[in-house]
């Protein structure tokens, strides 16, 4: 079959390599649709010598298809299924799985990372790792996996009906949260992002204010400005889905609860501290 193999650093080519093999517990998918995360444009530009990546391998974690074949013990799908994927196998053993924290599971493998991952015409899949998309076109399937990381955020985040959001950064995660926050309720949206043609796009998904960032470092002043005269005492509550916000604190009401995740994958919910704490107005 034809892959996309990462050789080392940003080298990587298309190739052919055998057809994956499945066990008793595994199902082999067809790839209709991968979608390509920002984690794996970032193995895309690592240079060589400055990861850990398991070289050489094929990645993609965003997986749609249809079931081709299944082992001998599976009994949840069967051949002809479409089907998107759960792309972290969990041990099921290890003293976090069996307390409840899974995504904090010590023998994690991941699908386009350790195993060989979606971008190729196959993928062989743990059959527990495997959901029904029923008549989803595989691309828009695919969306599930970062739809599903949006989702985890709004749960945590938690808003209230009518909350002032500020969300920073438009990519996929954060047009996703857009749009879960706006049917939850949300009162007034505002998104800030370096790019305006990604704020375009989040205007026609609901955003009511849009504000274009300078960067971290020359437009923090000015951001600064811009926000408090959009909410005067500061946003009941703010996801952050991109790297820069490390000042989002300053823009949030006090106690407003806080949404962040960071480069790799961990999230964190806090409540902050006043409001415009840059400035004379503390609370």
């Amino acid at each position: 079959m034809k892959a996309i193999l990462f050789e080392s650093g940003s080298e990587f080519r298309v190739v052919e390599i055998p057809d994956p093999t499945i066990s008793d517990l595994d199902v082999l998918i067809q790839v209709g649709a991968c979608g390509i995360c920002a984690s794996d444009l970032h193995m895309a530009e690592i240079k060589a010598g400055l990861t850990d990546l398991p070289y050489p391998f094929v990645a993609g974690h965003e997986v749609a298809g249809t079931v081709v074949e299944v082992g001998k013990s599976v009994t949840n799908v069967h051949a002809g299924e479409h089907v998107v994927i759960e792309p972290n196998v969990l041990c099921g053993t290890c003293s976090f799985c069996r307390n409840g924290y899974a995504n904090l599971c010590q023998n994690l493998q991941t699908i386009g990372y350790h195993r060989p991952g979606g971008f190729a015409e196959y993928v062989a899949v743990p059959a527990q790792n495997v959901y029904a998309s029923n008549d989803l076109p595989d691309a828009v399937a695919a969306c599930t996996e970062p739809l599903a990381c949006a989702l985890h955020g709004l749960i945590r985040l938690d808003p209230r009906i009518a909350d002032n959001v500020l969300i920073f950064g438009s990519g996929s995660i954060g047009l996703f949260f857009l749009q879960l926050i706006h049917i939850r309720g949300a009162g007034r949206i505002t998104v800030v992002d370096l790019h305006p043609h990604r704020l375009d796009v989040a205007r026609q998904l609901g955003a009511d204010q849009l504000v274009v960032a300078d960067g971290p470092k020359a437009g923090k002043q000015q951001l600064g400005s811009t926000l408090e005269e959009l909410a005067p005492m500061g946003f009941d509550c703010g996801p952050g889905i991109t790297r820069f916000p490390s000042h989002q604190c300053f823009y949030e009401r006090r106690g407003t609860p806080l949404f962040q995740t960071d480069p790799h994958q961990r999230s964190y919910r806090h409540r902050t501290r006043p409001a415009y704490a840059s400035n004379s107005r503390r609370g």
